[in-house]
C-alpha cells in the first residue's frame, strides 16, 4: 500500500509541477518577459526566433491587446487538447493591432518566417471583453495617418470602459502627449532615435503616466495609448 501511495503522490506532484512549468515567463524567459505590470494590466513582450518552435506553454484566460513591433512572416500556433487545432498567424507589419476576448490557451509556437517576430501582449486584469466579440484588427499606420501637420492620432477601439489610440510624432518634433482618461498606459512601438521623458526607450517599453514627453529623431515615432474611462 505504501508503494501505491508513494506512486500516487509522485504522479500528482509531477502533474502539478508540469502545470506550473508551462508559465512561459518562467520556462521561456528568452521568449517571454514582463515589460510592465500593475493592477490593471500585464504587458508581456513575446519574441519568436526565425524558423524555430517554442515548446508547449500556457496563456491565461484574459482579454488581450496585441501590438506587433516589427514586420515578420507567418507563425503557426499548435493548440493542445481539449481543442487540438493549428492556427496560422499571417505576416504582420510594425504597428499592426489586434484585440481579442478572453480565452485560455495551451500551445506550441512554430515560426514559418525568415525574420524574428516581436510583439506586445497586453493582458487586461480588470476588463473582460464579451465572449462573442469578434477580434478587432487594425492595420499598420499608412501614409494617410502620417500625412498631417498636427501630431497624428487615431482611435482604433473604444467602448464604455476603454479607449485605444494610435499616436505618432513626426521626425524632428517634440511633443507633450496628454491622456484624458482616469488612467493611461503608453506603449512604445517605433522608437528609433527617439527619447521618451528624456530617456532613450526600446520598442515595447511602457509608462503609466497621465502625459508623456516625446522627442523624435530623424525617424517617425509611434505609440499606442490605452485609457481607462
Amino acid at each position: 500500500m505504501r508503494g501505491w501511495r508513494w506512486v500516487a503522490v509522485m504522479v500528482v506532484g509531477f502533474g502539478v509541477a508540469l502545470a506550473l512549468a508551462q508559465d512561459p515567463l518562467k520556462t521561456l524567459p528568452k521568449n517571454y518577459w514582463m515589460e510592465f505590470e500593475n493592477s490593471r494590466v500585464k504587458v508581456i513582450h513575446a519574441h519568436y526566433p526565425a524558423m524555430q518552435t517554442l515548446p508547449v506553454h500556457d496563456h491565461p484566460d484574459a482579454s488581450v491587446l496585441y501590438i506587433y513591433l516589427n514586420d515578420a512572416g507567418p507563425l503557426k500556433f499548435l493548440h493542445d487538447a481539449p481543442h487540438e487545432f493549428p492556427v496560422e498567424r499571417k505576416p504582420v507589419q510594425t504597428g499592426q493591432i489586434r484585440m481579442a476576448a478572453a480565452k485560455a490557451e495551451t500551445h506550441r509556437v512554430q515560426s514559418l518566417s525568415s525574420q524574428d517576430s516581436d510583439s506586445i501582449r497586453v493582458e487586461f486584469q480588470t476588463v473582460h471583453f464579451p465572449d462573442d466579440m469578434h477580434d478587432v484588427r487594425e492595420p499598420a499606420a499608412d501614409e494617410v495617418f502620417w500625412g498631417v501637420d498636427a501630431p497624428p492620432q487615431k482611435v482604433v477601439f473604444e467602448d464604455a470602459r476603454l479607449r485605444v489610440t494610435r499616436l505618432g510624432v513626426l521626425p524632428g518634433q517634440a511633443k507633450e502627449l496628454v491622456a484624458k482618461g482616469k488612467a493611461a498606459l503608453w506603449i512604445a512601438v517605433r522608437v528609433e532615435g527617439a527619447s521618451y521623458a528624456g530617456k532613450v526607450a526600446h520598442a515595447g517599453e511602457c509608462w503609466d503616466t497621465p502625459s508623456l514627453s516625446v522627442k523624435a529623431g530623424a525617424s517617425r515615432v509611434e505609440l499606442v495609448r490605452v485609457e481607462w474611462k
